[in-house]
């Protein structure tokens, strides 16, 4: 890239500045509807809500530029052992690099470092569960999906480490946030939202989440219990636009959120989850190599 230094300041590109801002607002307009519509912000205690990632892509195409990562590398600890992952990422317009930022995503952050884990048992007539079939005079029968099946509520065991891979594409993806930021938090902070992407918030308690994660919630039928508060229909399209964008059938999305959180429809995942399923998703449904 030219240096400034040697091409003296008089041959800097001047900008209008009333027409830059007549359009930086024009395109802060824009991105609160799209926002709006499709749910790509979080209100993390704040005054003012933070831009999911998708949000600050779409700052970005209003201007022509586009994030790509230029490389990410392992974090490893003085035992060997790979503890994160660091990321670099560019923001360009056309052939030229307006912007860039480096990023981290580490075990040492509470959120990914380990996670609950949990399997599915069997409810029995008798009273309580079983990992194992208890035979047929003890198991209890629901309808789903129009079948009869076994019923069986989610159980917590214990805990287990958030794969790496999942780690490195965390820090992918605040990487090309923060590059996106150094280039367009002004028309973020024109459109009323604040400078920082949620991405770099995961410490910050999510303020539209009654209950903290730690606690079940499930009463001790397994059952939602009624103080849970699902997504709105906005984050529904956004769990879905990221799900489609692995290849993925919309059965294949139904299936694996079945599957994986005993959840049949989107409409019932619970705030609290919904950013870990969105996260999910797309790690699980990305085909390798992809």
């Amino acid at each position: 890239m030219e240096n400034v230094s040697e091409r003296g300041l008089a041959t800097i590109e001047r900008i209008d500045p009333q027409k830059e801002i007549e359009y930086g607002t024009r395109a802060a307009n824009a991105l609160i509807d799209v926002v709006k519509k499709a749910g790509l912000s979080k209100k993390l205690g704040g005054d003012k809500e933070h831009l999911c990632f998708e949000a600050w892509q779409t700052v970005g195409k209003f201007y022509g530029a586009t994030p790509k990562v230029e490389w990410t590398k392992p974090i490893i600890d003085s035992a060997g052992i790979v503890i994160g992952y660091n990321s670099r990422a560019v923001v360009l317009q056309g052939d030229r690099i307006i912007g860039a930022a480096e990023a981290s995503c580490q075990r040492d952050e509470e959120k990914w470092n380990s996670r609950p884990k949990y399997e599915y048992h069997y409810v029995k007539k008798s009273g309580g569960t079983s990992k194992d079939d208890p035979g047929k005079e003890e198991l209890v029968w629901e309808k789903k999906n129009g079948k009869s099946l076994p019923k069986k509520v989610k159980v917590l065991t214990g805990s287990e480490l958030v794969p790496l891979f999942q780690l490195e594409s965390m820090s992918q993806t605040r990487a090309q946030a923060k590059a996106l930021r150094s280039c367009f938090a002004w028309v973020v902070v024109l459109a009323g939202f604040a400078a920082t992407p949620a991405e770099e918030m995961d410490g910050v308690i999510d303020a539209e989440t009654v209950e903290t994660q730690e606690e079940e919630k499930t009463n001790h039928n397994g059952e939602p219990s009624e103080s849970i508060e699902f997504i709105t229909e906005p984050q529904r399209k956004r769990f879905f636009a990221i799900a489609k964008k692995t290849g993925a059938s919309n059965e294949q999305i139904k299936e694996w959120l079945y599957r994986e959180y005993d959840i049949e429809s989107t409409q019932n995942i619970p705030k609290s989850l919904y950013e870990e399923i969105c996260t999910r998703v797309k790690d699980d449904l990305t085909e390798p190599g992809e």
